[in-house]
């Protein structure tokens, strides 16, 4: 127990990566179906449900987000009493419903929402009716726009739709408990570095930000600074590059200058005479063609020309890429969290980017991964218009047999956050009793997951904590009484 105290004490005093989050897609399944729907008014608003099979009993409930969420790229609207709808969206059982739930993504093939838009980046507006990105592969770099980027103070009730994955923030100006304005607080894992908590639902605040159109993307909060970007006339830091520039140029991401490229003098090579050059932050969930890779970071690169034509898409598809005549020098950013879990003894980090040509990641050799600064650097003429950075199995070849670690492993748990399922996974160099405990941040037990013998070889358990408030959590692996590692999980509701 003292051993357990130790390790909450450094635990502590380090900063705690955590997220909003209603659902996980890890727990969630895609589904199409198609049925009657059934109205329930009795509450003050109205609940959606949906009949398969034509029996009169229901099948699943919609959750369409809040009362007020409508969509900001179609004409699509919530069903009536009765109507015959195509639903497409994911399905997951929530702990207050006593059947499944489906967060839908389209309507009668309109689209509804995107489940992992990346509101983050500023300036996202759509350029068309019905044009999203969550399946069509058109990328989220808009390029560049004729905003008057003023700074301005919004007064109001803050509105959150926590309806799937990363919460979004709005604010109501006018007392009429509908969103006037989109609250953009940045990415999930920013944090404010005077530790300034983002705001809850109801809470009445003050904001000072730069304005695109409806969205806000906060700088003040309740007089407090929240983000400060290097250049308030430039936030996006996305830049003109022109042919005769006589000094290097940087570009990176909204909210984190540490991801970047540095675009050199003398790049020119049959291109346009300048370009506009845009660098984004993906969720990983959003990166296309990579849903067979273990990606936990994922980044967009968008080269525009003066007519606003995106250089890196062709026959309406990203994952295209720019020929430089010097190389430019990549660096991509992660988080501890992302680290930690990498680090463990069976997987390391590599750098990946998209050849559309043959429709495969290829992995970037030179990429060198700095554990210190949490940054994969390489550098390279090509500008690829997607990059991810994978978690790789650790793996030498000899007789084409995996080495596998030298020593009993216990790993991150996955997804970490989690609601309210996660998967703890541990490798046994032999065979031997195990016991897998739970501890809450006082370091009290809490759960006995595991006490049982297991042979040599890579195992996975199942940790369900529906019955658990949220809160940080600790978990202790021990073989034959021997500790093997106790490692820290956070549970978000």
């Amino acid at each position: 127990m003292k051993r357990i105290f130790t390790f909450l004490f450094f635990f502590l005093l380090s900063a705690i990566y955590a997220q909003s989050v209603n659902c996980f897609p890890d727990s969630m399944e895609e589904i199409s179906v198609s049925g009657t729907v059934y109205l329930d008014t009795t509450n003050a608003y109205s609940l959606y449900y949906l009949d398969i099979d034509d029996d009169s009993v229901i099948d699943y409930k919609l959750n369409f987000g809040p009362y007020w969420y409508q969509p900001d790229s179609s004409d699509a609207v919530r069903p009536l009493d009765g109507d015959y709808v195509n639903i497409y969206g994911s399905v997951h059982l929530q702990l207050q419903d006593s059947i499944l739930v489906i967060v839908v993504y389209e309507i009668n093939d309109d689209f509804w929402r995107d489940p992992f838009a990346p509101n983050w980046n500023p300036v996202l507006k759509q350029s068309k009716k019905n044009q999203h990105t969550y399946r069509n592969h058109q990328g989220f770099a808009s390029g560049w726009y004729s905003d008057s980027l003023e700074v301005v103070e919004l007064k109001g009730t803050v509105l959150i739709d926590s309806t799937c994955y990363y919460w979004h923030y709005f604010i109501d100006v006018d007392g009429d408990s509908l969103p006037d304005y989109t609250l953009n607080f940045g990415p999930p894992w920013y944090e404010n570095s005077e530790g300034l908590e983002k705001p809850l639902d109801g809470d009445f605040i003050t904001v000072t930000g730069i304005l695109f159109d409806t969205k806000l993307m906060v700088l003040t909060l309740n007089g407090y600074i929240w983000y400060e970007p290097q250049s308030v006339e430039n936030p996006l830091a996305a830049k003109w590059i022109n042919r005769n520039m006589y000094q290097n140029m940087y570009i990176h991401t909204p909210f984190d200058s540490l991801s970047n490229m540095m675009i050199r003098t003398g790049w020119h090579n049959q291109l346009p005479d300048s370009l506009y050059c845009q660098m984004l932050r993906l969720f990983p969930q959003n990166v296309p063609f990579a849903e067979k890779e273990h990606v936990f970071a994922g980044f967009e690169i968008g080269v525009f020309n003066r007519n606003r034509q995106n250089l890196m898409i062709s026959n309406d598809s990203i994952g295209g890429k720019v020929q430089l005549a010097s190389k430019a020098m990549f660096r991509f950013h992660f988080e501890n969290a992302f680290k930690d879990s990498a680090q463990a003894n069976r997987y390391e980090i590599k750098c990946k980017v998209y050849n559309r040509n043959n429709g495969t990641w290829e992995i970037v050799d030179d990429a060198q991964v700095d554990y210190l600064s949490n940054q994969v650097i390489y550098e390279s003429e090509t500008i690829n218009s997607l990059i991810i950075l994978t978690y790789e199995p650790l793996t030498t070849a000899i007789n084409e047999n995996v080495i596998l670690p030298d020593k009993s492993v216990l790993s991150q748990n996955y997804p970490n956050p989690f609601n309210p399922l996660t998967v703890i996974e541990f490798y046994l160099q032999q065979q031997g009793n195990i016991s897998l405990k739970i501890y809450n941040l006082l370091g009290q037990q809490v759960y006995d997951l595991a006490d049982q013998s297991l042979n040599s070889g890579l195992h996975k358990i199942v940790f369900d904590a529906h019955n658990f408030s949220s809160g940080t959590y600790f978990y202790e692996l021990k073989k034959d009484g021997v500790t093997i590692g106790i490692k820290k999980m956070n549970l978000i509701k």
